[in-house]
């Protein structure tokens, strides 16, 4: 609802339905050959269907929840190394 309130679109789709490459893509914000590199390298989990690459929405969207995590938290540790190296140079003046 967030994103509704703020302007943006939001997009609903069922949950057993698979995504091709492109959806997921447009889904999760990143370029179609990113996704695919991602896919390859075991990062996200596919099914084949044919010569196409599917995505399920949950471990995609899963996938994003944890980026996202990771992300938070490097900014975090980030964070607290700057305010650290900046509290040293000011005991230090």
């Amino acid at each position: 609802m967030l994103a509704l309130s703020q302007g943006k679109g939001i997009s609903l789709i069922p949950r057993q339905r698979k995504l091709t490459t492109q959806e997921a893509a447009d889904l999760v914000d990143i370029s179609r050959p990113t996704l695919v590199k991602l896919l390859e390298y075991g990062r996200i989990l596919f099914e084949m269907a044919g010569w196409h690459h599917k995505v399920s929405p949950d471990v995609l969207l899963e996938y994003q929840r944890q980026t996202r995590a990771n992300r938070r938290a490097a900014l975090d540790e980030l964070t607290q190394d700057a305010a650290g190296e900046i509290e040293a140079i000011l005991k230090a003046q």
